[in-house]
């Protein structure tokens, strides 16, 4: 009396277990297939992107300091005097100070921009990372579902005479979905 008992909770935990692993599979094969399509294929290789980045931290800051290096550069230079002179050359003040500050705004604006890029490539690298990370994870959920898989399917197989013949209506219900 007791092996029976024992007999039908232990069919009965490896047909739930085998339905549970089909369950798992269904689930994980559709996540496994989007991860391989190119949009989510990564962008670019890391050392890459660690370089895009950091150069265009460096151009950022390089754009931020530029404003206070006018006097010292050519063509700022030249707007610099001319901001300065002029009363004593005779030009309108009004205009060369628009020019002068129109200069400044542009290159704090380019040193924005720049510092804008380098957030996106450092998010397209951490977004590479998960993608990466993802891509590991389920293809190993999946190569050890599939080892579960294929042993309960021994299993099955090995001792097919004792088990009922309810625990087909796995690949019953699997034909009836494919053929819906």
């Amino acid at each position: 009396m007791i092996t029976k008992r024992l007999h039908d909770d232990l069919v009965l935990e490896f047909k739930e277990n085998k339905r549970m692993i089909y369950e798992q599979l269904e689930l994980l094969d559709p996540l496994g297939v989007a991860l391989l399509k190119p949009s989510a294929s990564k962008t670019a290789p890391k050392f890459v992107l660690i370089i895009i980045e950091i150069l265009m931290y460096v151009l950022a800051l390089g754009f931020f300091a530029l404003p206070f290096l006018f006097e010292y550069i050519y063509f700022f230079d030249f707007i610099e005097k001319l901001y300065s002179r002029t009363r004593s050359i005779g030009l309108n003040p009004g205009v060369i100070r628009y020019a002068y500050w129109g200069t400044i705004s542009l290159v704090v604006l380019f040193g924005m921009l720049f510092l804008i890029i380098a957030r996106l490539v450092h998010a397209i690298r951490l977004k590479n990372n998960t993608l990466v990370l993802a891509k590991q994870t389920v293809k190993t959920l999946v190569a050890s579902q599939l080892k579960r898989k294929a042993s309960m399917d021994a299993t099955d197989q090995r001792h097919f005479s004792e088990l009922p013949n309810d625990h087909l209506y796995f690949e019953d219900e699997k034909n009836a979905s494919t053929h819906a």
